[in-house]
């Protein structure tokens, strides 16, 4: 069984590639979101059981969306693949050594491209993260929500990052009290800790 809880077909869905772009260059990136940000706010737990069982209980919903009740009122939630689609999306073109296509990200302007700047690859991956952020934080609530559907479910939050893209890129990851406890660099080493 595979651990990639999502597929090229899912990307064609909430964030389409390009198609210069295989998606085996994604499953790597993927995997990285995956085992990193999905697990630490699921849990180990859920994360594996997720994983091993996706078609087992509730899990199906929790992938895929659907809806549920909550107080006599029908709520759509949208599941966690596309979180996990844009935030995988997010850290690829982030990676500072990247860009979307063969040639780089690009802007079209009639029938010129040129390359896109540091700013407008920060806003792309600002609002990827953004997106991300809001549909893991509907799985959230849906979790809460669902607490007897999921055993394992010990409770989580998103965690609050902060990006800067460009030359000394770095991701910063926050503790509970709100400081930085690491900071990413470029190649992925950790920098510091506070």
């Amino acid at each position: 069984m595979s651990e990639l809880l999502v597929k090229q077909d899912d990307f064609n869905l909430y964030r389409p590639l390009p198609g210069t772009l295989p998606f085996s260059r994604m499953e790597p990136v993927i995997l990285r979101v995956q085992r990193g940000w999905l697990r630490d706010i699921l849990g180990k737990g859920l994360y594996y059981d997720v994983h091993t069982n996706p078609t087992v209980g509730s899990n199906p919903v929790l992938l895929a969306g659907g809806s549920y009740s909550l107080s006599s009122t029908t709520i759509d939630f949208y599941g966690i693949k596309p979180a996990i689609c844009l935030y995988a999306y997010a850290t690829y073109i982030n990676q500072a050594d990247t860009r979307l296509t063969n040639s780089g990200n690009k802007r079209k302007k009639g029938d010129q491209s040129e390359n896109a700047t540091d700013e407008m690859i920060n806003n792309e991956f600002q609002k990827a993260i953004g997106e991300a952020g809001a549909m893991m934080q509907e799985a959230i609530v849906y979790l809460e929500n669902n607490r007897s559907s999921f055993p394992l479910w010990k409770g989580g939050r998103l965690p609050r990052t902060g990006v800067r893209v460009g030359v000394g890129t770095q991701v910063d990851y926050y503790s509970e009290d709100g400081g930085i406890n690491r900071r990413i660099g470029d190649n992925g080493n950790i920098l510091n800790r506070h």
